[in-house]
């Protein structure tokens, strides 16, 4: 049987009101960067740079809400983690997995477009993918692990619990990818990721887990298009 993580968890040193207001302040840099994108030009490298810099202006809400406190960033869960706790996470991922191909099986059933098909998409219209890999498979996993595990979800479960803060947290993180096709399967992934931090206090494991993921998915995407496969 999967062992469940303890019930009960120290309080963080930043409120529930606090944590709401990062959330706020996360929501302003996305649709600032909106704004910013519609108005530069489409040509160029505006676009990609864009792409880049989107995942570590991520952190600026928890740089304020930390910085205004003189919170160590220790607590986000940046310590040494056991190895049974990542085996849970692998062994979580694998649970999901056959979820998430079903999933993607019924849309195409569908004639939905797939959270693959908008990739490749993506990758065709940018014309230079690297910033794009960096940005997915290098900055992505760190920065949205600091944000929606090390910060949002334990945030909110000294108001909610554990259970309802990983439910609310995976909703916005799932929300954040702004693809309604891929809400599902990316809510799987924020509930697996929260669990993991849980159970094992560190930010680590979900960082590996999610890199792992976004590699195997980015560079999937990537060699489709390479070999003429879309």
């Amino acid at each position: 049987p999967l062992p469940l993580p303890r019930e009960s968890a120290p309080p963080m040193p930043w409120s529930v009101k606090e944590t709401w207001l990062g959330l706020l302040l996360m929501v302003a840099v996305i649709g600032g960067m909106v704004v910013l994108s519609a108005m530069l030009p489409e040509e160029g490298l505006w676009r990609p740079f864009l792409l880049v810099l989107l995942e570590p202006m991520l952190l600026l809400p928890v740089a304020i809400i930390l910085g205004r406190r003189r919170i160590s960033w220790k607590h986000l869960g940046f310590r040494r983690f056991s190895g049974d706790g990542m085996a849970v996470g692998c062994g979580l991922m694998t649970l999901v997995y056959p979820l998430v191909i079903l999933h993607n099986f019924i849309l195409v059933g569908l004639g939905v477009e797939t959270q693959g098909d908008s990739l490749t998409s993506l990758y065709e219209e940018l014309g230079t993918p690297a910033a794009f890999l960096a940005a997915g498979i290098l900055l992505a996993p760190i920065v949205e692990e600091v944000f929606f595990r090390g910060f949002l979800f334990p945030g909110l479960r000294q108001r909610f619990g554990w259970v309802k803060a990983m439910l609310i947290s995976s909703a916005i993180f799932a929300g954040f990818h702004l693809q309604l096709a891929a809400f599902i399967p990316t809510f799987l992934l924020g509930c697996v990721l929260a669990f993991v931090w849980q159970r094992t206090d560190s930010l680590w494991p979900g960082v590996i887990l999610h890199f792992t993921i976004n590699a195997a998915a980015l560079c999937a995407a990537a060699a489709m298009i390479q070999f003429g496969w879309v």
